[in-house]
């Protein structure tokens, strides 16, 4: 009996299923939804550093006092909670000192 082992075979040429290197880093992450759902955030916090910077993954803390006055009847203030974070309640004092 005869076995054969990739790149063995005299008839046949085996290569990779695809040169992932030739793939933009928006179709890896693609094949990294479909793949590997669970390294798909890690992937997703890499790819926004390579492409956008620091910056956009960064959480800081924020000053509420100065937020607000920099805002205007045209740029109001919006808040995107993540999954999972709790939003310190502000206290009442706080908020009657901005109306």
């Amino acid at each position: 009996m005869i076995f054969f082992q990739a790149g063995n075979d005299p008839k046949h040429s085996y290569g990779t299923i695809f040169a992932w290197e030739k793939l933009t880093g928006f179709h890896r992450l693609i094949l990294i939804k479909i793949l590997r759902p669970d390294a798909l955030m890690t992937s997703i916090r890499q790819f926004v550093e390579e492409h956008l910077g620091h910056n956009f993954i960064s959480t800081g803390s924020f000053d509420l006092k100065e937020i607000y006055d920099d805002s205007t009847a045209k740029t109001p203030l919006i808040f995107i909670l993540s999954p999972g974070t709790y939003p310190v309640p502000i206290p009442l004092t706080t908020l009657i000192l901005y109306i």
